[in-house]
């Protein structure tokens, strides 16, 4: 990832954070305890969500409802 560009992905986010504090703080945000198995589990569940881009659109009555 260009240092000087904005995050695009959230690999790109979390690299850009892991930066910020120091390893063992990092350690302890983004590790799990044990064998990790929940940790792995949210994994899963945030990688199947997708977000549908709508470009050239009507914005002026936006909601952030969801189905």
């Amino acid at each position: 990832m260009n240092r000087n560009a904005d995050p695009v992905t959230s690999a790109d986010l979390e690299h850009t954070a892991a930066a910020i504090p120091s390893a063992e703080i990092w350690d302890f945000i983004a590790g799990g305890s044990g064998a990790e198995t929940t940790l792995h589990a949210n994994r899963i569940a945030l990688d199947e969500i997708f977000l549908l881009p709508r470009v050239l659109r009507d914005v002026s009555a936006c909601s952030p409802a969801v189905t």
